[in-house]
């Protein structure tokens, strides 16, 4: 169950173009993200409320003092496994975020 503080893994980054309108900082499929905020809001496209997460990876402050969320059906909850496999592929990326 994703959380705040879970890490999750983009698995959908096929945004409509307009999204650009509002955000510059998109998820990236694969890219693995730690959830800042879970919030009810409406989907960019259809405008139905749903989940949707804040990450603590990208900001997309809006001049109205929100922020662009993204739908939570967009991740999954990163595996331990798959986080300490992560670590040891990757132990400059570690480095430099600590």
């Amino acid at each position: 169950m994703i959380t705040i503080g879970s890490k999750v893994v983009c698995v959908d980054d096929r945004f409509p173009i307009q999204i650009l309108e509002w955000a510059s900082n998109i998820p990236r499929r694969g890219g693995i993200y730690t959830v800042r905020q879970i919030k009810i809001a409406p989907d960019g496209t259809t405008g139905i409320m749903g989940k949707a997460l804040l990450l603590w990876e990208l900001d997309n402050s809006l001049p109205s003092g929100g922020e662009v969320s993204f739908a939570i059906e967009r991740f999954r909850e990163l595996q331990l496994e798959e986080e300490n496999s992560n670590r040891c592929e990757h132990p400059q990326k570690m480095a430099s975020v600590a």
